[in-house]
């Protein structure tokens, strides 16, 4: 299992998870020979609190993900979210019924074109301002101006949300 994943920046902003029931899982040599680190069932990663200025700031996330399940749930890749609030502020999330990757920022939700459940999808979502964007596998980006920049955030999630049984299963 993997209770911490390093941040390779020489920020030392490491994703950590200290339950070991919750841990999501090492895959070695999963994708063109490259690790992945495996979510099934209840995994998820607590990002720590230097990142979560990210909805303040113009930012930009890449994400690149395979769907190990075609269940029809919706599923939470990454997460930023106000605890005390009980409220999620970004969302980046996949729909296995549509086949369909959504950015969401409070109300204002974007959804991507289709991507698959048997290959390896690149996720590109941009903030800056009110506008946010989504594209996946190279796509041209989607593109929603109804977003709202949040203050407040003290949480952020990689494989869940708070509030939310809606869990990765997958690889990212």
């Amino acid at each position: 299992t993997i209770s911490q994943w390093n941040d390779i920046s020489g920020k030392n902003n490491h994703a950590t998870q200290g339950t070991a029931s919750a841990q999501p899982i090492y895959l070695p040599n999963s994708a063109n020979s490259k690790p992945l680190v495996g979510f099934i069932a209840d995994k998820t990663l607590i990002l720590p609190a230097a990142l979560y200025t990210l909805t303040m700031k113009p930012s930009t996330i890449f994400c690149v993900s395979k769907r190990t399940t075609a269940s029809g749930a919706v599923e939470n890749m990454l997460s930023l979210a106000i605890v005390a609030a009980g409220t999620n502020r970004l969302v980046l999330r996949f729909d296995a019924t549509e086949q369909t990757t959504f950015f969401n920022c409070v109300a204002a939700t974007i959804v991507s074109q289709a991507n698959t459940t048997t290959n390896l999808n690149i996720h590109n979502s941009v903030r800056n301002g009110t506008a946010q964007s989504i594209a996946v596998n190279g796509s041209t980006p989607v593109v929603n101006y109804a977003a709202t920049n949040e203050a407040g955030v003290d949480a952020a999630y990689i494989g869940s949300r708070l509030g939310s049984a809606q869990f990765l299963t997958g690889a990212i």
